[in-house]
């Protein structure tokens, strides 16, 4: 009886190892075909092209990461850092005579200290000459260095003299300087009016 029960289970035995053998092939090839030869597989070996990322089994495009900051700006190069011309005490020389005259250039003009003016003999109708001596005198210099001005001087006596004055200042040097009196009638009734021209070079820093 004993060794009926040890045959019978002995049948079992080896039909569940059986079993178990022939299941385990059937697995595996099914794992095999499914990660191999699947649309499932071929999906997921699929690349997403530049600038996408696979979610869900699908391609989409990558978000930007928020920037913090304000925008860059493109870089400029050294621009000037103040006018193309010396600031500070002027030295001039009158073409016609080679009297001295000064001034002053700063704050984007350039104009008569308080000792100084701008000295013209005008002619007048009769032949004869009235000197001047014209102050205060100023003109406005432009961003490329060309000044210009103008104004009324009264010397007295009713007598009402127009000038004008203009030039072109760059670095250290004035060149194209001109300052014109007249026309004007002078005390004798005789209209007067004259130019003279100079040339300036910058002295000094300060200015009076």
């Amino acid at each position: 009886m004993r060794n009926a029960r040890k045959a019978v289970f002995g049948v079992l035995a080896t039909l569940l190892l059986a079993a178990v053998a022939s299941a385990v092939p059937a697995t595996s090839a099914i794992a095999a075909s499914d990660t191999s030869g699947s649309p499932r597989a071929v999906e997921a070996k699929k690349k997403c092209k530049k600038g996408y990322v696979r979610k869900k089994k699908k391609c989409v495009k990558k978000k930007r990461r928020p920037t913090t900051g304000p925008a860059p700006t493109a870089p400029t190069g050294p621009g000037p850092t103040g006018p193309a011309w010396a600031e500070g005490r002027w030295r001039g020389f009158y073409a016609e005579n080679g009297i001295e005259l000064l001034f002053n250039v700063s704050g984007g003009r350039l104009y008569t200290g308080g000792f100084d003016d701008f000295f013209i003999q005008a002619t007048c109708g009769d032949g004869s000459f009235d000197p001047s001596a014209i102050a205060p005198v100023q003109a406005s210099i432009s961003s490329n260095g060309d000044f210009a001005g103008s104004g009324v001087y009264s010397p007295g006596f009713g007598v009402q003299i127009p000038w004008q004055l203009s030039g072109h200042t760059s670095g250290t040097s004035i060149t194209g300087g001109t300052f014109t009196a007249g026309p004007y009638t002078d005390t004798f009734g005789n209209s007067c009016g004259g130019t003279t021209h100079f040339t300036g070079q910058w002295i000094a820093a300060y200015t009076l």
